[in-house]
């Protein structure tokens, strides 16, 4: 999968790689996530995607002092959409522990 991916960043520079979740287990897919984002553009649908697609859809409605979040199950789409719940709340002020505390 290594040699694939870097062939692909060498022969198509300004390509997007989407990983299908179903391809691999949990654990690979945050591995090939974490190992290549830096190095190309890459995203995985299941993790980033639907944490995206929560983050658009509840938007106004997403103050953590409001609402707590419950995942059910640890699959690649809660574990997704629960670091990514994580970022936004981070990136708007909130400490990483006060976010934690509700999830």
């Amino acid at each position: 999968m290594e040699e694939f991916l870097m062939e692909m960043a060498c022969t198509f520079p300004k390509a997007l790689v989407q990983l299908e979740d179903k391809d691999f287990s949990s654990g690979h897919a945050f591995s090939f996530l974490s190992r290549f984002h830096a190095r190309l553009p890459l995203i995985d649908d299941a993790i980033q995607g639907a944490g995206a697609v929560v983050l658009a859809v509840g938007f106004p409605s997403l103050t953590p002092k409001d609402h707590r979040f419950l995942f059910y199950g640890a699959g690649c789409g809660g574990v997704g959409v629960a670091k990514q719940v994580l970022v936004f709340f981070t990136l708007n002020k909130l400490s990483t522990e006060e976010v934690r505390s509700r999830i």
